[in-house]
């Protein structure tokens, strides 16, 4: 096992020991495994990119065992199940947690593709099946690390989720597309202490016949040199889907939302420990 991976599995840890989730999920539980230790190793799961088959047959030939203190290797029904169970807002902590302190902020949002039906399905069905989930984040611009997570399974306006990734995150500055130009937004952010830096539509439209004083106001001066701080929300979804898959396994639309959100809480924490690596060999090199 590599030393990456052992500083992955510490860094989960003692985020989900931080965690304020219930030790078992019923009274009745054998209490062999605890939904700590199924939490990490769901989010691990994802960040080696595996089904739940192969992630427990990779398990018994690693050392993963001995750092969690594992007696013996669970089923990968266990896991399964378990991922079937687990609240979302467990995950979502654990990403908020994982995050630093988001100050400057980006957000935005994509989609994953589900796997594909056949045609025959559609036609048994009547009807077409969804092909992709909706996936908002907000980020913090100066360490690349996802603060909150909004997931939809329906099409929808990207200002939906503004005022809730907003309110989790809690940034000092949001830079987004022009998708989320709005005063309503503009009104939103301020509720929440922050400011909003949206591109204005319609930058044809005098400024006297733009609506709102903040949309006026960024056509007058609009902070570019900050505002290109906002591609970086597109390099996150690039290596999110690069690393670990830009498609979703689970048939679902729950199990969907779980493995979401233990890839973005297995991006974090990859992304905390490559940082810790690079400055550790840079620091070394000096």
């Amino acid at each position: 096992m590599s030393n990456k991976i052992r500083k992955l599995i510490n860094l989960i840890s003692k985020a989900v020991k931080a965690l304020e989730i219930p030790k078992h999920s019923s009274k009745f539980s054998k209490r062999i495994f605890n939904n700590r230790i199924l939490l990490i190793l769901l989010v691990l799961k994802q960040h080696e990119k595996k089904t739940f088959r192969d992630f427990i047959d990779w398990l018994e030939f690693s050392q993963i065992n001995e750092i969690l203190f594992l007696k013996r290797i669970p089923h990968f029904t266990t896991l399964q199940k378990f991922s079937a169970r687990a609240e979302s807002s467990w995950l979502s902590f654990l990403i908020k947690k994982l995050a630093v302190n988001c100050r400057l902020a980006g957000i935005d949002s994509t989609g994953f593709s589900l796997a594909s039906a056949s045609d025959y399905f559609k036609s048994v069905i009547g009807r077409k099946v969804r092909n992709y989930v909706k996936f908002s984040i907000i980020a913090d611009m100066k360490q690349q690390l996802i603060a909150a997570v909004k997931i939809r399974k329906k099409r929808r306006h990207d200002s939906i989720d503004f005022a809730l990734l907003v309110s989790k995150a809690k940034p000092k500055i949001i830079l987004a597309d022009r998708g989320y130009d709005s005063e309503r937004n503009h009104i939103i952010a301020e509720k929440f202490g922050a400011r909003l830096i949206s591109p204005p539509r319609n930058i044809n439209v005098p400024v006297c016949r733009t609506s709102g004083a903040h949309r006026k106001f960024l056509k007058r001066k609009f902070p570019m040199e900050i505002y290109f701080q906002r591609n970086k929300v597109e390099t996150i979804f690039s290596v999110l889907k690069r690393k670990f898959g830009s498609a979703v396994s689970s048939r679902k639309f729950s199990t969907q939302k779980i493995e979401l959100l233990s890839r973005a809480a297995a991006y974090n924490a990859s992304r905390i420990v490559s940082f810790f690596v690079i400055w550790l060999g840079f620091l070394q090199s000096r």
